[in-house]
Parts: structure tokens; sequence; C-alpha cells
């Protein structure tokens, strides 16, 4: 998820049911497409179906452990 509109790639607008987060506070999905990472090493990297949320206020964030 991320309130990010320029990180989509083709971005579908459309009414996608909504989410709620721990804290139960709901935000509309407002369209859905994937995103491509590219990073500095070359890695290229392809989220799928990044839900798009303009009320957002972080994204959701990962960590890698090796």
């Amino acid at each position: 998820m991320t309130s990010h509109k320029d990180w989509f790639e083709n971005l579908h607008e459309s009414n996608d049911g909504h989410v709620v987060l721990c804290d139960n506070s709901a935000y509309s999905v407002v369209g859905m497409s994937d995103i491509t990472l590219k990073f500095d090493t070359g890695f290229v990297y392809t989220l799928k179906d990044v839900r798009y949320i303009p009320e957002l206020s972080r994204n959701l964030n990962f960590s890698r452990t090796t």
C-alpha cells in the first residue's frame, strides 16, 4: 500500500474497497497496479497488485535479513 500515485506503472483507478489498519482506521483503496523498484546495484524488483490509498500518511515497510 502506498499514497504515492507517481510510483505506479499503469494505475487503474477504481473503487477497490477499503483496508482497515491495526488502529481500526479505515481507508478507501482508489486503485491498484504494479510498482517496479530499481536499485543502484542493478537489481530490479516488481511489487504486484499494490494498493493506491491517497489518505495514507506512511508506506508499509519491510526489512530483509541475511
